[in-house]
């Protein structure tokens, strides 16, 4: 199922759909069985924002996930425009420490990997260590 969502987003962004809107709206019609009838069988009102729908989804469905599957999920994540900070970190780091210590990115990446996921007003309070 984990692959389901890459493959979805990765749609989304070939066929230039960027609005969450329209591709929180777009996401529910893509499942088929049982996610599809997990999905329309929440209460309305239930999921509140792309990351706890995703969270649920993927308790419910979720693949173990390769360790290589876990570093593109890791470069792939950004912050939603709602959520706090201090709840993107506690998710930014989760998915981090999944990651097997010999395959972990580097320093500088993982600092690249995190800026790029934070909205633009939020970036400029990142600290970056002098080089």
């Amino acid at each position: 199922m984990d692959n389901h969502i890459h493959s979805f987003f990765l749609v989304m962004r070939i066929l230039g759909v960027a609005d969450k809107y329209v591709v929180c709206h777009l996401f529910p019609f893509t499942l088929i069985g049982v996610p599809s009838t997990w999905y329309f069988s929440l209460r309305i009102g239930s999921i509140t924002s792309w990351a706890a729908f995703q969270r649920a989804f993927l308790d419910k469905f979720g693949d173990d996930k390769t360790p290589v599957a876990l570093v593109l999920e890791l470069f792939y994540l950004k912050m939603d425009t709602k959520e706090m900070v201090k709840d993107f970190n506690i998710r930014f780091n989760t998915l981090f420490n999944r990651i097997l210590a010999t395959i972990r990115p580097i320093d500088e990446v993982l600092m690249e990997f995190y800026i790029s996921a934070l909205p633009l007003p939020t970036v400029m309070w990142v600290k970056r260590s002098k080089a």
